[in-house]
Formats: structure tokens, C-alpha cells, sequence
């Protein structure tokens, strides 16, 4: 393949122009979709960028863009531009649902990191009954843990909570 003028422009600055490269309609959105709270646990864990690579590179994979080699690498890069969307819009969402319905001058009781890193995983094993390996490496038991509808259970429950409370707490006269 032989490639044009313009195209050797743009891949001899494809650092700064992959961001800008549309990837067949893929969105971050499309990338949150895919991601899992088992995902969100080895994100949590990464500690640096090789294994962070590893696991945008699992995520590009499951999209299975066919790509001629002299584009892999600007594609590549403009995944893993979507991909750090996608990790501010769930980081930004956990935040909120952590912090929605918090009820003033009440404590959050014993608290430990390691247990809370397993959050979403338990969460979600317990409210569907699923039994859970936490060193689960295949994809597709991984994918039932999905990360955005973990996040909206969770928020539906705590609504749910504050309603019933809402409705059962004592009527002023």
C-alpha cells in the first residue's frame, strides 16, 4: 500500500493529531460499555504505564478494528485518547454516586482500602448471586461485571433507600 502525501503528513505528527482521528464512530461511551469492574480493579492497580497499556490494549482489542499497518499506530493512540475519556467519565461517576444522598453528621462506619478496591465486584456477585474468582482472567465472565451498570444499580438502590425513608419517616404536625 502506497500512501499518499497527506497521509504521511498526518502520520509524521500523529501525537497531536490522533485525538482528532474518528475511529469508525467509536465514542468513549462506546469504551465505557465495554469496561468492567474487574477492569476498573487492574486500572486501580497499575502502577505503571506498561501495565496500563496492557489493559487499553485488551479493551482496542475486543473493538476488533481492521487497520492497515501504517495506521495501527495513530489508531492505537487515538484509542487510548478515548480510552482516558472513558476513565474520566467513570472516575466522575463513582465520584457523584459515592457522594450522592450523603446524609450530614453520619459516619461511614469501618473503613478498609483493600476491601473497598473489591467494591463493584462484590456488589454486583451479591445482588446477582454470581460466584466470583477475583483473579477472573477471562473476558467473558469479566464482561457480566460491567462498570456503568454496576454504577446505575447502585445509584437506582440508594434512590430507592432514600425514597422509602422519605416516605416512612414521621410526619411533622
Amino acid at each position: 500500500m502506497k500512501l499518499k502525501q497527506k497521509d504521511k503528513a498526518i502520520l509524521r505528527h500523529e501525537d497531536e493529531l490522533a485525538k482528532f482521528l474518528d475511529l469508525g464512530g467509536v465514542k468513549y461511551t462506546d469504551i465505557v460499555d465495554k469496561i468492567n469492574a474487574f477492569d476498573w480493579l487492574d486500572i486501580q492497580l497499575a502502577n505503571s504505564s506498561e501495565q496500563m497499556a496492557v489493559i487499553v490494549l485488551r479493551l482496542y482489542e475486543s473493538f476488533n478494528f481492521k487497520v492497515p499497518a501504517a495506521y495501527s499506530s495513530i489508531v492505537l493512540k487515538a484509542f487510548a485518547h478515548k480510552f482516558n475519556e472513558a476513565i474520566v467519565y467513570l472516575r466522575d461517576a463513582i465520584e457523584e454516586t459515592n457522594a450522592s444522598y450523603n446524609v450530614e453528621g453520619t459516619t461511614k462506619g469501618f473503613q478498609n482500602d483493600t476491601v473497598n478496591k473489591f467494591y463493584y465486584i462484590n456488589y454486583w456477585a451479591d445482588k446477582k448471586g454470581i460466584p466470583v474468582n477475583y483473579n477472573e482472567k477471562d473476558q467473558k465472565n469479566r464482561a457480566l461485571f460491567n462498570l456503568d451498570t454496576i454504577i446505575l444499580s447502585i445509584l437506582a438502590d440508594k434512590l430507592n433507600a432514600f425514597n422509602t425513608f422519605e416516605r416512612n419517616k414521621p410526619k411533622r404536625k
